[in-house]
């Protein structure tokens, strides 16, 4: 019989280890992670080192959530081997965040993730206005309310509701203003004729408007449909279209097409058949105001009233005497007659 002593020794003798099986211990350096304090849009790294101190290769699964992340999805340690991951914070909204760097396996083991916001990401004392602030680039240190703003660099660097500075103080800035240094150009201004400028930052170069004159108003016809007569009395070619007719009743625009020096033409409704011109207005004969302009530029215009001669049927002519935009003001250089449009009047009796 063996002795009692003799048993235990035996067990706990050299023979009696080498029937555990290999393991992996894990040594997982720093364990928790606070970021540097980092803005939206951009991000910070930190690094996390894993050592197996086992004597078997280990496999872990890397997980962490948005708005942190790692470099890698898998990693696999043989015994003794160490290996640094790469840990991202890269915050899409003005929240601090709290997360963790999960590393799953047999054993695993968890890192502990803080991520603070930055407010002032540009770190010129103006925090962000995602953040509740007020400074419009957060990510410019020359751009935030006080700054010097430079005048027509496009850049709104003091954040004030006019944009980038008005360099012309009319009122536009200069997104807004195709010429910031003249107070009379931009895109609230009317235009001023044909002077080779685009007062209202339309995009045309006004030469091809005409000047308040050049056009004459030379007959109307009231009777529905109705339609007047123009005529280009300037030494150049007029392009009417875009050009508007304005009575009580309604602001007609003119159909394309070009007006030759000293021609007169007849603006009408397509229904006449016989337009130069298209446009469908009408306007009372007792009590109305016919005006031709075009971008709020009034080229001619004429009131009629009840003391006008005119009946129903008939047209009214101007006498070839008063064609201009300031004697066709007056009554008596009209009169009545059957039309010519496009042709010469006759002069009244």
């Amino acid at each position: 019989m063996v002795p009692l002593l003799a048993l235990l020794l035996f067990a706990c003798g050299p023979d009696a280890v080498a029937w555990r099986g290999p393991s992996v211990a894990l040594s997982v350096e720093p364990s928790s992670i606070t970021f540097p304090a980092t803005t939206v849009g951009a991000s910070a790294r930190m690094p996390v080192t894993i050592t197996n101190l086992g004597d078997a290769a280990a496999t872990l699964v890397v997980d962490a959530q948005p708005p942190f992340s790692a470099d890698r999805a898998q990693v696999e340690l043989g015994a003794g081997a160490s290996l640094t991951l790469e840990v991202t914070f890269a915050p899409t909204d003005w929240a601090d965040a709290t997360g963790s760097l999960d590393l799953v396996g047999d054993p695993g083991a968890v890192v502990a993730l803080v991520g603070p916001i930055e407010p002032d990401g540009d770190g010129d004392g103006a925090d962000a206005m995602g953040a509740g602030g007020s400074d419009c680039d957060d990510a410019d240190p020359v751009v935030f309310p006080g700054a010097a703003d430079v005048c027509g660099d496009t850049v709104d660097s003091d954040c004030d509701p006019v944009g980038d500075d008005d360099c012309d103080a009319d009122g536009f800035p200069v997104d807004l203003d195709c010429d910031d240094g003249d107070a009379a150009v931009n895109a609230g201004a009317a235009e001023a004729g044909p002077n080779g400028r685009d007062e209202d930052c339309d995009g045309r170069i006004d030469e091809v408007l005409a000047a308040p004159g050049e056009l004459v108003l030379n007959e109307l016809a009231p009777q529905a449909p109705a339609w007047i007569e123009v005529c280009n009395v300037s030494t150049r070619v007029i392009e009417l279209g875009g050009f508007t007719v304005e009575t009580t009743a309604a602001s007609a625009a003119i159909s394309a097409g070009a007006l030759e020096p000293g021609a007169c033409a007849a603006i009408c409704s397509s229904e006449l058949g016989s337009c130069a011109f298209e446009a469908l207005f009408s306007f009372e004969p007792t009590s109305d105001t016919i005006s031709l302009g075009v971008e709020g530029l009034i080229l001619d215009a004429v009131t009629v009233d009840s003391s006008w001669d005119w009946e129903p049927g008939w047209v009214w002519s101007l006498d070839p005497s008063a064609a201009t935009a300031e004697a066709n003001d007056a009554a008596s250089a009209w009169c009545r007659g059957e039309g010519t449009p496009g042709a010469s009047n006759p002069a009244c009796p």
